[in-house]
């Protein structure tokens, strides 16, 4: 079934108001340069990438409850010609500096080509040998909300998720040489051994172990060789390998399935089992070779890369960033017109996937009753969710006298791109992934914005500010201006994507007369906020100049 959509002519140029696609607004603040950065491009992902992300969206089983058929077909298209095709999709993030502008700056031009660009067979492997060596709270780092990925890629590519690097020439000998089983097995244990070192230095293990094949058995010279099963063979190649004391009897044994004990050896790690014998066949090499990574696996990867380079390039700063993915989905009007997919503002169908770490926000506005909906949760160290992440360490919250919370004495956020110091203390770079789909009619706006603003405006007054605008830009401008007519300081970042029910003329504001209050409040105290400002900076000049005098 063929997909339309709005094509680019190769020839000539269009015109494109960007404004009103998108508005993006910022504010420096009472601080002496802009450590807010944002992120804005457009990427594209496979069928198989797309398809995948969605099956595992919250509320994809859901929605296809009632009418399965026929929410697949509008949702997936099921005809072989679409595996290769290529999705277009939306990326923006809202990216939160400190310590200087060398990790935002970094983010804000580079994650969208790290997304892309990463290979999974060999990136994820190595972004969890960088975090174990990092130490403390990542000793036993096993790839969080990777870790099937993971597993998948020891078992099917163990040589390329190795780190070392090999040449043309090295490879031709290396196929030269042949390893016994028996050298084999002794091999494996003694990297076992130096991985359990590293890894788990107070734990150890004894272990016996047998690698049993069957020989080739002539019965007679019109059947040839056979190779009967071990407990059938009258010939057998025995490899015994044995530390400790343990003890090996002579039983029949009835083994299943050849690795399904995997999981209960892990102690020796993924890549030892391997050596001892696991054979891949044919066939499923070719699916393992297929290895599909979702958008919402794609995007947590980057960000632990992304957090690795911060690391060992700008290891006095660091970042907090949410940064959203968002894909519009085959529509099917009719028959007639097949599959259309409409830009993201125009579509009833879209895939969403939220990226977050630290205290940016990400908020939603319901087309229904212009109630807020949060994407989000601050990653402050007293949070329910980190506070049990975090448990774990037993040390490094500290409250300071006005009762603000932080972590390793100097962090408001216990998770973070960057900060190379506080690293082995949790501060993680994996980021909490929301994967959801949603119907464009249901929303009138999605927003992320700063702490800046989110420290002054409650979710609701941010959402409603928005509303009964015509520009998306206008409406970013208006949450910026207004966060800092209640004395706003700190850096501040809005970003306003308008979705399927942008500038609803239903929509109601619930907050009008609360902001009215706040304005009122702040006014009749102490004089505008922007009188505010240049008060505080007259004192500020007036003590040096005072102090001078004095000297």
């Amino acid at each position: 079934m063929k997909i339309h959509t709005h094509q680019i002519p190769k020839i000539g140029k269009i015109k494109v108001s960007l404004d009103a696609t998108i508005g993006i607004a910022q504010s420096r603040g009472e601080r002496p340069y802009q450590e807010d950065f944002v992120a804005l491009s457009s990427l594209t992902f496979k069928h198989k990438q797309l398809t995948k992300t969605i099956t595992r969206a919250q509320d994809y089983q859901k929605l296809i409850a009632n009418n399965q058929a026929k929410f697949r077909k509008r949702i997936v298209p099921s005809t072989s010609n679409n595996d290769t095709e290529d999705f277009q999709s939306l990326f923006v993030a809202v990216i939160d500096g400190h310590g200087g502008t060398d990790s935002a700056k970094y983010l804000s031009n580079n994650l969208s080509r790290i997304i892309t660009e990463t290979d999974p067979i060999i990136d994820i492997p190595k972004a969890i040998r960088e975090y174990r060596s990092i130490g403390g709270y990542f000793r036993r780092f096993r790839g969080g909300y990777l870790e099937e990925l993971a597993n998948q890629i020891y078992l099917a590519h163990p040589q390329k998720s190795s780190s070392s690097t090999v040449t043309t020439e090295e490879k031709e000998k290396e196929e030269e040489l042949v390893i016994g089983i028996d050298e084999r097995i002794h091999l494996s244990y003694l990297l076992a051994d130096q991985d359990l070192i590293k890894t788990y230095p107070k734990s150890g293990a004894v272990m016996t172990s047998i690698i049993m094949t069957s020989l080739p058995v002539e019965e007679s010279p019109e059947s040839g060789n056979i190779i009967y099963p071990y407990f059938q063979s009258t010939r057998l190649s025995l490899v015994v390998a044995h530390v400790g004391d343990t003890v090996l009897y002579c039983v029949r044994l009835t083994m299943g399935k050849w690795g399904g004990s995997l999981a209960n050896s892990r102690g020796l790690g993924d890549a030892a089992f391997k050596a001892l014998g696991v054979t891949v066949t044919t066939e499923e090499k070719e699916k393992e070779e297929e290895l599909v990574i979702g958008i919402d696996e794609r995007i947590h990867l980057s960000y632990l890369l992304a957090d690795q380079d911060l690391i060992k390039t700008y290891p006095k700063s660091g970042a907090v960033m949410t940064s959203i993915i968002m894909t519009s989905l085959p529509v099917e009007e009719s028959p007639e017109s097949g599959n259309i997919i409409y830009p993201y503002f125009q579509s009833t169908r879209l895939s969403l996937v939220v990226a977050h770490v630290g205290d940016t926000v990400a908020l939603l506005c319901s087309a229904d009753d212009g109630k807020v909906s949060v994407l989000t949760e601050n990653h402050h160290p007293d949070s329910r969710v980190e506070s049990d992440r975090l448990r774990r360490i037993g040390t490094g919250l500290i409250t300071d006298s006005f009762g603000e919370s932080r972590w390793g004495g100097s962090l408001a956020n216990s998770r973070g791109l960057g900060d190379a110091a506080f690293k082995a203390l949790g501060v993680t770079g994996e980021p909490d992934i929301i994967n959801k789909i949603i119907n464009g009619k249901d929303w009138e706006f999605l927003i992320l914005v700063s702490d800046g603003i989110s420290n002054m405006l409650t979710n609701q007054e941010i959402i409603d500010l928005c509303k009964q605008i015509k520009s998306p830009k206008d409406a970013s401008k208006k949450v910026v201006e207004f966060a800092e007519s209640l004395g706003g300081r700190d850096n501040m970042t809005a970003i306003v994507i308008p979705l399927y029910n942008w500038n609803n003329p239903d929509s109601i504001d619930h907050t009008v007369q609360r902001r009215e209050f706040r304005l009122n409040q702040i006014h009749a105290q102490t004089g505008s906020a922007r009188q505010n400002r240049i008060a505080y900076h007259f004192l500020q000049i007036n003590s040096i100049v005072v102090l001078k005098r004095k000297d």
